[in-house]
């Protein structure tokens, strides 16, 4: 595990998210609601899956969208 550990917000670009994860040579980020508390994880698999899934992947789409919710409500996906 990585410490400190690597968080990314719901709004997070993916092409902020696939940077970090890169950059440390890590397969996975924690995802932390707007007051800090663990709101999920997103890795490298969820933005394979994003890509494979939309050819016209943009990459100022958001980690949210990446792990599949389209409008989030802080849950577990």
């Amino acid at each position: 595990m990585t410490s400190p550990v690597l968080t990314v917000t719901p709004r997070a670009a993916i092409r902020r998210a696939a940077s970090l994860m890169k950059g440390r040579s890590i397969g996975s980020l924690v995802v932390t609601s707007a007051n800090g508390k663990v709101a999920g994880i997103v890795t490298v698999s969820n933005l394979l899956d994003l890509i494979a899934r939309k050819p016209e992947h943009k990459s100022n789409r958001e980690v949210r969208k990446a792990r599949g919710q389209e409008e989030w409500d802080g849950k577990e996906a």
